[in-house]
């Protein structure tokens, strides 16, 4: 993970705090979403019938079961699209944590001023680990599984509303972070690793598959 895009995301989730846009556990990462401007949200089932496809057709046009997101850089906005078709509650809101993550680090305008549409190779790895960052960092941040006194990953999982998996991973995390501090009431962001790899990658998607001048966009 780059060390800028590191310090990027703490500050990002720690502004979501300190001005109470996160008010309460577990987050809502769809609400959250929904209050940027800039993006909205769609489930698959819907864009499937937007663009007129199956939802099969719409999962291997995305290159991945679970989530991807769509960015116009004419008009600076995003679409998360998220599989919740089978999806248990956890999973939804994981992998629509992990796509914010590739917003708020800001990997799309990255690609788009390096006229590029989709991630190199190299790139992907440490694209989605910085997404995977921001999502563990925004549903179960390490001070406040502290503040909380959790005792066991089941607690990080009943209390943040994670799967078993990401509860597991966060709880390892936590276990190496004991020494993080609250201050002036807001949160020491941690410094942990990767959390769980989701597998979402950055690829360019066929573009009639997302809607255009629609309002989903509006």
């Amino acid at each position: 993970m780059r060390e800028e895009i590191r310090r990027r995301l703490d500050e990002e989730i720690r502004v979501l705090y300190e001005r109470r846009i996160v008010r309460g556990f577990p987050v809502q990462p769809i609400a959250l979403t929904l209050r940027r401007r800039d993006c909205r949200y769609i489930s698959y089932e819907s864009l499937a019938a937007a663009s007129g496809r199956s939802l099969q057709e719409v999962v291997l046009a995305m290159g991945s079961a679970d989530g991807c997101t769509n960015y116009d850089p004419k008009k600076n906005r995003y679409l998360i699209a998220v599989n919740d078709e089978g999806r248990t509650r956890t999973r939804v809101r994981w992998t629509t944590a992990h796509e914010l993550g590739h917003i708020y680090a800001g990997h799309f305008i990255e690609l788009a001023n390096a006229g590029r549409h989709e991630a190199s190779p190299s790139e992907l790895p440490y694209m989605e680990e910085e997404a995977d960052y921001f999502a563990a960092s925004l549903l179960a941040p390490i001070p406040a599984i502290r503040k909380m006194r959790a005792k066991s990953a089941d607690d990080v999982r009943r209390w943040f509303d994670l799967s078993r998996t990401a509860a597991s991973y966060r709880w390892a995390e936590y276990l190496q972070c004991k020494n993080q501090t609250v201050l002036d009431g807001f949160f020491r962001w941690a410094s942990a690793e990767s959390a769980v790899k989701t597998g979402e990658m950055m690829h360019r998607k066929p573009r009639d598959i997302w809607p255009e001048e629609s309002e989903f966009y509006t």
